[in-house]
Parts: C-alpha cells; sequence; structure tokens
C-alpha cells in the first residue's frame, strides 16, 4: 500500500521527504523548503478558509505553479476553481466526504485523479466504494475537531504567518488538551488524541494508499510513527489513541 504524508512544520517536512512517501501534502509557507528534485511528489495543501487573503494566496500559489509544482488538495468545491485557473492536478480530501461509488465518479469527473474517504465510514464500508480513481484512508493523525475563524488563546485573528512554537491548546472537562493549530487564516482544533490504525491494516486491504497526518509531532515522534507504520504496530500501553469512526460509525 501506498504512503501519502502530510505536515505542518519544516521538522515533520524533512522526516516526509526522507521516507517512501509516494504523496507529500505541504502548506504553502513550506513549499521553499522543499529541493526540486522532490517538488513532483508534492501536493501543495491551502488554507480552508482564505476569502479575506485570496489574492494573496493565488500570488503564491502562481509563483509555486512556475516553480514547477503541479498538485492540489481539494478540502472543498472552491479549490477545485483554484486547481483549474493554475492548471493543478487534484487530489481530494477526506474533507470532501465522499461515502459511496456514485460520489467518487462525480468527483472523478470533476478532475479528482486520486482521494482519501470520508472518515466517518466504517471501514466495512470504504471496501464497498469503486471507481476510475484511487481511494485512501487516515491511519493516523488528529483529525480536526471544529475550524476557526478566531483564535481561542488570543481572542483575535489567526497569527499570519503562523507561529512556529505555538502551544496553544484548550481543556475538556476531564482535563485532556485539545490542541489548537493555525494556518494564518483559520484555527483548527485537534481531537485530543490522535487517530491509530497501523495494526488494522487488514481491515483496509482493498484500499490504495494509507495518509498520515502530522500536526503537533516533533521530527523524532514523526520518525517514530512512521516506524510504527512499517512494523503495522499497536499503541504502546503508554499512548493515547482512538479508532475514529471507522469500527463504530456515527451514532
Amino acid at each position: 500500500m501506498k504512503l501519502y504524508v502530510s505536515v505542518q512544520t519544516e521538522a515533520q517536512l524533512q522526516v516526509a521527504l526522507q521516507s517512501t512517501a509516494s504523496r507529500a501534502l505541504v502548506p504553502l509557507q513550506l513549499l521553499d523548503k522543499i529541493p526540486q528534485h522532490e517538488r513532483e511528489r508534492v501536493v501543495i495543501t491551502l488554507p480552508w478558509l482564505f476569502e479575506a487573503n485570496v489574492n494573496k494566496v493565488k500570488a503564491t500559489l502562481g509563483q509555486a505553479r512556475s516553480l514547477g509544482f503541479s498538485r492540489l488538495l481539494a478540502d472543498n468545491l472552491a479549490h477545485f476553481a483554484v486547481a483549474k485557473e493554475f492548471d493543478l492536478t487534484l487530489h481530494g480530501s477526506h474533507r470532501l466526504n465522499i461515502t459511496n461509488s456514485v460520489s467518487l465518479g462525480a468527483y472523478s469527473d470533476m478532475g479528482l485523479t486520486d482521494t482519501v474517504l470520508s472518515a466517518e465510514m466504517l471501514a466495512a464500508q470504504m471496501r464497498d466504494v469503486t471507481g476510475d480513481i484511487a481511494t485512501g484512508y487516515i491511519s493516523y493523525g488528529r483529525l480536526p475537531l471544529m475550524t476557526l475563524r478566531r483564535c481561542p488563546k488570543s481572542g483575535g485573528s489567526p497569527c499570519s504567518p503562523p507561529k512556529a512554537n505555538c502551544r496553544a491548546f484548550m481543556k475538556e472537562r476531564d482535563g485532556r488538551r485539545l490542541p489548537l493549530i493555525c494556518d494564518g487564516h483559520a484555527v483548527y482544533l485537534l481531537n485530543a488524541a490522535p487517530l491509530w490504525l497501523f495494526d488494522k491494516a487488514k481491515d483496509f486491504s482493498r484500499m490504495s494508499f494509507d495518509l498520515v497526518v502530522f500536526t503537533t509531532e516533533t521530527g523524532e515522534e514523526a520518525e517514530r510513527v512512521l516506524a510504527a507504520r512499517r512494523k503495522h504496530d499497536k499503541p504502546s500501553e503508554q499512548t493515547a489513541f482512538t479508532r475514529g469512526l471507522y469500527f463504530k460509525g456515527v451514532k
């Protein structure tokens, strides 16, 4: 099964580029850290919300296109229009919420070349989704619970550019920390524990690829995660984790 890796920091990016990942999903602000020979496997990720800064985002994207980057992740329908404007190959995010073969076919007709299926599906349901393009699932990572226009820490707009060492979080009633990450346009409230499915790979054997999503991990932690994927490790007893909705469904 092919590996895709999504990153947020430069340390995570270096780990991804040194791995066997077929695709590295990289935000705009890290594109200048990527050597030319690696650009073919990079999929650019755009902010979820950027209407207030659309000209700036498009200018950066146009520059990236001129430097040889040719792939874009589609989180929503607005990204399809951007991809068409800059002649970019489209890859689908789980946020498109594709749950069946009909919607997969419709998005394929709109230009998707592959996609991550909805994270709200059962693993058994994913096996029944078929089409002309490759499909994948998220095998690791903190999934976003909420997208916010204002920062809960500062009370103001998201920091632009984002602060590399910001460790902001919110707390659950039981004391668990919910990390906050920022892309300069919106703030994302993340799950307290990462999804972990490396030891469940057999349940996804019909998928074409799995996506490892790095958010708050250090470079060393990212290396350990990819090592665990290679060995199909179970999470350790000390590791907080979730199986998401892949085996219990939406209630």
